[in-house]
């Protein structure tokens, strides 16, 4: 039995949580009190991810709405619209499907550390991976929030905390693009999941790397990889 330390890092939003189902109801929250168009609010929440992608700043929970549903109404709908958005994220484990709560316990079986791996405003993530019910259901996950460029920081965790070996799981493609490229020499293999909902955009696919679309197809894959390396560990030992 190797006791080499090996780790499962993994994204939160559209990987572990289906983050479109909580944008969704919250465009539907937004239609009911402000009587904002679908299409409308849909177009700013998307114009609004392309300005965080390109790393020009982070937002609170309360900056979100603000800045999706705009600065155009009275106080009290803002209010309003303020806490229900909070009703939502404390309700956030509805997002968190159980398909993924068993991946994760079965991977906890297999001796793998688990590190959930977040990008935003680290208020924003704490909260939903606070109600998402994930930290309650499995012990001893570590959680690494960020504001900084993941590929960096992802390096610098491997390093600090030993690990020789493992997976990365992430739902963007341009990220997986570059773990691959730095991972390359880290016995680190990346895999991407694909769990968004129309009519989001999905990422360019011009790769001939395997796209998943459910964690039992993750897990199916990680099991065949581990019993592939104990194999060749095998035939080493003799």
């Amino acid at each position: 039995m190797s006791s080499e330390k090996k780790a499962l890092i993994i994204d939160f939003d559209h990987t572990l949580a289906y983050t479109e189902h909580y944008k969704q109801d919250f465009i539907n929250l937004a239609e009911k009190i402000l009587d904002l168009s679908k299409k409308d609010i849909r177009n700013r929440l998307l114009d609004l991810t392309q300005e965080i992608r390109k790393g020009n700043y982070l937002l609170s929970s309360e900056d979100f709405v603000k800045r999706v549903v705009g600065d155009k109404f009275d106080e009290i709908k803002y209010e309003e619209m303020i806490k229900e958005n909070e009703k939502l994220l404390e309700n956030f484990s509805k997002y968190i499907p159980q398909e993924a709560l068993d991946f994760l316990n079965k991977i906890k079986e297999k001796g793998f550390e688990i590190i959930i791996y977040t990008y935003g405003e680290k208020n924003f993530q704490k909260t939903k991976i606070k109600h998402s019910g994930i930290l309650k259901e499995i012990e001893d996950i570590d959680v690494i929030y960020t504001q900084e460029n993941k590929r960096d920081k992802i390096l610098e965790l491997i390093k600090n905390k030993g690990i020789e070996r493992g997976y990365f799981i992430n739902d963007n493609f341009r990220e997986n693009e570059e773990v691959e490229t730095f991972l390359k020499n880290q016995n680190y293999e990346a895999i991407r999941v694909i769990n968004k909902l129309p009519p989001y955009r999905k990422d360019p696919i011009d790769s001939d790397k395997i796209i998943f679309h459910n964690f039992s197809e993750i897990l199916e894959f990680i099991e065949n990889q581990e019993l592939e390396k104990e194999v060749k560990q095998e035939f080493r030992t003799k």
